[in-house]
Parts: C-alpha cells; sequence; structure tokens
C-alpha cells in the first residue's frame, strides 16, 4: 500500500495475480548453461499435475477450465509438471519437473522455517 501520487489522500493498493515463473537451466562447469524450459503456473488456476513422471504430457494443459485448481483453496499440491521452451515459440515438451507447492499461515512458517542451515545455491 502506498499513495498513487504525492498529493493523493488514500493510499493505494495494488493487487497483482499470484504467478509462478519456473525456468530450467542446466549447470554447465566448463560452457555456458543452457535453457531448458519453462513454467508459468497462475496460483488461482494451477493445471492439476500428474501424479507421475509417465504421466506428464503437454496433453494436460488443453482442458483449461474444468481441470484447475487453487493452491489458496487445497492448501497442499504436489505432483508433474510439464515444462516447453518458450524461446523456440514452439510447443515442444522440453522436460517435467517434480513441484510440491504448500500455502503456510504466517504462524506455521515460523514454526518450520526453511533454508536455514543450508548452503546457498550454486
Amino acid at each position: 500500500k502506498k499513495k498513487e501520487y504525492f498529493w493523493s489522500y488514500d493510499n493505494t493498493e495494488l493487487k497483482l495475480p499470484p504467478i509462478l515463473n519456473v525456468q530450467i537451466w542446466d549447470n554447465d562447469k566448463f560452457s555456458s548453461d543452457d535453457f531448458l524450459g519453462a513454467l508459468t503456473l497462475d496460483l488461482n488456476h494451477l493445471y492439476k499435475p500428474a501424479k507421475d513422471f509417465d504421466g506428464c504430457t503437454l496433453e494436460m494443459l488443453n482442458d483449461q477450465i474444468s481441470n484447475t485448481v487453487s493452491i489458496f483453496d487445497i492448501k497442499r499440491l504436489k505432483g508433474w509438471w510439464p515444462c516447453i521452451d518458450i524461446h523456440s515459440g514452439n510447443s515442444e515438451l522440453t522436460g517435467k519437473i517434480e513441484i510440491e507447492l504448500e500455502i503456510l499461515t504466517e504462524e506455521e512458517a515460523n514454526e518450520r522455517p526453511a533454508g536455514r542451515g543450508r548452503e546457498k545455491p550454486n
């Protein structure tokens, strides 16, 4: 929340859709890293993930209305999503990624902190 203009009387609240962008890159030691694929997840309208690796296909993304859930309603979701190469413009399956998403309250997050005592990512 902030004032839209200096002379505004009330604060303005800007709401953005909860979008999670995932990019997959390989980690080459001696040459440049290569882009493998991307996945964009609208957390209000998530495609239901495949339960296993073999069930993860591009056809999962075709049924856009009845095959979606909201992470804010179900609180936890785990499964496999297909990734595509957004740079080539083709809808070609370039990989599959297993993701587990969970929504926590502030109290739950304080009770179970993540990432403490771990090394920074490379």
